[in-house]
């Protein structure tokens, strides 16, 4: 017979509040807090575990946990199922107002009693380096808010300068991700924040590309070209040198456009693995096209962006992609560029419309030509 220490155990393993639980099952929180601690007036009646299962979206089983309120789940081991308990435990956490040593202490169960090492954290930023190229923005928004409240613990406990590495590539993913879903200004200061963590590790690259990864985004989502090429001024690093030349291209100087973009094809080193730190050829192919495209070089955008068409290309950057060979078409005077141009986005799931796309296909309609 399934307890009401069985539901509040699986409430809580899934990191939810009974706030939450509340609305979602259509009952008080007082009537669950109840039912939860076994209170003999609060049976747990089959509806109600019915209702939990649907919420929880799995099955309930009795006895699967001792009968008490303090109770902490077991650590898991490494690997994908840790992972997800990880994210659980700290979106709980996240979600309640747990004093400090509360949250250490739980911290440390779920860590099996040791703090995240730096390979962790290497681990965890290569998979949000990967992810960010397939999961919409949104979500890795809040999938970062749990690692970046875990980050914070461990900078507390051991201030390791390493650290400053993995917060700085952490802090770029949530300024991409938030410019995303349009927050201009959200964005800025986590890039910000990103600049500060990577001038405090010392690593001249890192801040490069930091650096060219902004003006990179900022051309791409908010078209301020002459900021963008302030932005890049004696920035090394390849993103940088995209950037300040879709700016030119922009700005309609072909010469300097097609000069930034022999320099950022000359610095760029293919990536050995697909991921949002690298230029994978695809990427790069991309990114080149547009600064054609703004030029209104039809015939090159159309052989730069044919040699990626076998390459297994994400949602939005497909997207991209399209709207790139639309723009260079609206460009030459195609007048079905712009409706085409909504399609692409339409055709999109909702969460993958991230604001570089929209941004593109507003574009393309501003260029065609007037009927």
């Amino acid at each position: 017979m399934i307890t009401g220490a069985d539901l509040r155990e699986a409430r809580q393993s899934a990191g939810y509040g009974l706030d939450r639980m509340s609305t979602l099952v259509g009952r008080s929180k007082s009537h669950l807090s109840r039912v939860e601690r076994g209170h003999a007036d609060r049976p747990v009646s089959p509806a109600l575990v019915r209702d939990y299962e649907t919420a929880l979206r799995r099955k309930i089983t009795a006895g699967s946990t001792p009968a008490t309120t303090d109770h902490v789940p077991s650590p898991k081991g490494p690997g994908e199922e840790g992972d997800v308990y990880r994210r659980h435990l700290l979106g709980l956490l996240a979600g309640t107002a747990l004093a400090s040593d509360t949250v250490r202490t739980v911290l440390h169960h779920s860590l099996g009693g040791t703090a995240a090492t730096l390979d962790d954290w290497d681990h965890i930023v290569a998979e949000y380096g990967r992810d960010y190229l397939f999961v919409p923005p949104a979500a890795i928004r809040d999938r970062l808010a749990t690692d970046l409240l875990l980050l914070d613990r461990t900078f507390a406990a051991t201030g390791a300068p390493r650290l400053h590495h993995v917060a700085a590539h952490l802090a770029v993913v949530h300024a991409m991700a938030t410019a995303s879903v349009g927050d201009a200004l959200g964005a800025s200061r986590w890039y910000r924040t990103a600049e500060t963590f990577a001038a405090a590790h010392g690593d001249a690259a890192l801040h490069a590309w930091v650096r060219g990864r902004r003006a990179f985004r900022r051309g791409y989502d908010l078209g301020d070209p002459e900021l963008v090429i302030e932005l890049t001024r004696d920035v090394p690093a390849t993103e940088a040198g995209l950037a300040r030349a879709q700016a030119y291209a922009t700005l309609g100087s072909r010469a300097n456009a097609l000069a930034a973009l022999h320099d950022a094809a000359t610095s760029h080193i293919p990536g050995s693995a697909t991921t949002i730190f690298g230029l994978d050829p695809w990427r790069m192919a991309i990114a080149s096209a547009l600064v054609h495209a703004r030029l209104g070089d039809e015939p090159t955008t159309a052989r730069t962006l044919d040699e990626i068409v076998a390459a297994h290309i994400p949602a939005r950057w497909q997207a991209q992609a399209d709207l790139t060979r639309l723009l260079s078409a609206a460009h030459a005077g195609d007048h079905t560029a712009g409706p085409r141009a909504d399609a692409v986005v339409a055709n999109l799931p909702p969460p993958q419309r991230s604001l570089t796309v929209r941004r593109l296909a507003e574009e393309v309609t501003c260029v065609m030509p007037k009927r």
